[in-house]
């Protein structure tokens, strides 16, 4: 019995070992990924000597990464077992990150080539990710080369994806405008341009405001793309950097074709600070079926921000039409410690309100939101 139970709970172990494992080294990756306007310059640090890049041929390469990355568990694999293997995993992202983006890029071919089931080969797109960003001397050469396996007639679909998936995961200029090369050209096979389309938007997943020099070239795209599929997805890699130009764009571009537009869905998850200001003037003293009005309000209810909702309750007290509706679908959707407080705030019996239906309504939001989330 002792046994089976050893045999059920190691492999637990080590897909929660090797989990935590994983989400150590991406973090490490993204906090280490930086947009650029041009190359970022490499710094060779002599006193590490993991992060000195190899010169070795392909072959010396692939042999190595061999050697340092391939270790397998048994069925029920001993203790011992399970050390090698999380040892040589740490082992493996050493010997990738002492790789130059060249080698990377080769290997990966190779690798892929195979068509079998490699152990830590996920390892060698993440290096190669992180070479991409970080290192100036032969980056221009494998952008190049990556650009020339993209072409149409050149490797395969499967390879082709797999490449677009890397550049998806390096927010730089020369990455994004490769993705959206491929999603401007009409000729090109759709299932690639669909990789493409999820790679600009996983690029610019975390709403992280440091790529908000990427923001450009996606509004100059958005504004280009013809086909509004492709073009709804621009849209929401706009909306996740949040730069005030491409927020602007978005909410002028709802405006026009209406709060259920595709425009005003992406702006739903904006959540970069800097978009407030631009947002801020959507919420004039309008009518509550005015469309700026409920684009730009609902996109500052969804920021999970103290200072998006400030905004609106600044808004609230100012405001002499009757919002009510509008008021407490937003007062519902704060779901931060900061709007709870400011919400909270707004309500003592000292604060102004020019219309105090507004007060009233944002009161009977703020107790159903208490009474659904169990608070008193």
């Amino acid at each position: 019995m002792k046994s089976n139970q050893k045999g059920f709970i190691i492999p637990i172990l080590v897909i929660i070992i090797a989990s935590l494992l994983a989400i150590g080294g991406l973090y490490f990756f993204t906090e280490m990924k930086k947009p650029s306007d041009s190359f970022p310059v490499q710094q060779k640090d002599s006193n590490n000597s993991d992060m000195v890049l190899s010169k070795l041929s392909d072959n010396d390469v692939y042999k190595k990464f061999i050697e340092d990355c391939s270790v397998k568990l048994s069925t029920n694999p001993s203790d011992k077992e399970i050390d090698q293997f999380l040892n040589n995993r740490t082992q493996c992202q050493k010997t990738l990150y002492s790789f130059n983006s060249s080698e990377l890029l080769n290997l990966k071919r190779q690798l892929d080539a195979t068509g079998d089931y490699i152990q830590n080969k996920d390892l060698v797109d993440d290096a190669l990710s992180y070479r991409l960003t970080t290192e100036v001397e032969t980056n221009k050469t494998t952008y190049a080369n990556i650009s020339n396996s993209l072409e149409k007639n050149s490797s395969n679909k499967e390879d082709k994806i797999s490449t677009i998936r890397i550049l998806g995961k390096t927010p730089s200029k020369p990455s994004l405008l490769q993705l959206l090369k491929i999603l401007l050209d009409d000729n090109e096979d759709n299932e690639i341009k669909y990789a493409a389309s999820e790679a600009v938007v996983a690029m610019t997943s975390g709403s992280n405001s440091s790529l908000e020099a990427l923001s450009p070239l996606l509004e100059d795209s958005y504004l280009k793309m013809k086909d509004n599929f492709y073009k709804y997805g621009i849209a929401i890699a706009i909306a996740n950097i949040g730069a005030p130009s491409g927020i602007q764009l978005l909410l002028k571009d709802a405006i026009v074709n209406g709060n259920e537009s595709a425009p005003a869905h992406a702006l739903l998850g904006t959540r970069n600070l800097n978009a407030i200001p631009v947002l801020a003037k959507g919420l004039r003293n309008q009518r509550s079926s005015d469309v700026e009005l409920i684009v730009s309000g609902n996109t500052l209810a969804e920021m999970g921000s103290s200072e998006a909702t400030k905004v609106i309750i600044n808004w609230a007290k100012s405001t002499d039409v009757d919002n009510t509706t509008l008021i407490k679908n937003w007062i519902l959707k704060i779901r931060d410690e900061g709007s709870f407080q400011v919400v909270s705030d707004s309500l003592a019996s000292n604060v102004y309100f020019k219309n105090i239906e507004i007060k009233n309504a944002i009161q009977d939001a703020f107790s159903e939101y208490k009474n659904n989330h169990g608070i008193k």
